[in-house]
């Protein structure tokens, strides 16, 4: 009886439901915060679609980021506040 070789159905099953993977190469502090985000986009949990919630997220963004130009240079970091809202409003996995 021959062993080894080539067996349909022997490995491990893939775990991605796109098909086939690539190793790349991303800063450590950043991985798992990447991985998280390529799990949820892998399992359609993101949509690829403008929504109409994205679209009032979007016009919310742009508002605070018009907000914020308004505000004067030595505003004690209102300035960063208003464009940490908006990063939230256009990428809500934004940390």
């Amino acid at each position: 009886m021959p062993r080894g070789g080539l067996r349909e159905g022997a490995g491990l099953r893939p775990t991605w439901n796109r098909g086939k993977t690539q190793t790349i190469r991303v800063p450590i502090v950043l991985a798992d915060r990447l991985l998280e985000i390529a799990r949820k986009l892998d399992s359609s949990e993101v949509s690829n679609s403008v929504t109409e919630s994205d679209r009032l997220d979007l016009a919310g963004a742009i508002a605070l980021l018009d907000e914020a130009l308004t505000l004067k240079p030595n505003a004690g970091g209102a300035i960063k506040a208003k464009i940490r809202q908006a990063l939230t409003l256009l990428v809500p996995w934004y940390i």
